[in-house]
């Protein structure tokens, strides 16, 4: 059977780099923390510009799941903690 590779040498070169910077610095290349606040390290920093570009945005921010995303999209239209939002499970 044939394995498939999906990544060229490029991403997985780029991929490995962001993984071994991750586990070998306190300050992921991935992502860091200020206090209360989520910083993306220089990879994500990299992605949220791109995007924000390719969507001509000013802002795109990258999240780790759907549940943060929907979090992030509440808080920016600054809804209140009483208030009732229904999503999908």
């Amino acid at each position: 059977m044939k394995k498939l590779n999906t990544l060229d040498s490029k991403e997985l070169e780029a991929t490995t780099n962001a993984m071994l910077e991750a586990s070998y610095e306190n300050d992921s290349a991935l992502s860091g923390y200020l206090g209360s606040k989520i910083l993306g390290g220089p990879y994500c920093i990299e992605l949220e510009k791109e995007w924000a570009e390719v969507f001509s945005v000013r802002h795109a921010i990258a999240v780790n799941s759907g549940t943060s995303g929907l979090l992030a999209a509440c808080m920016a239209i600054d809804i209140c903690h009483d208030s009732e939002v229904i999503v999908s499970p």
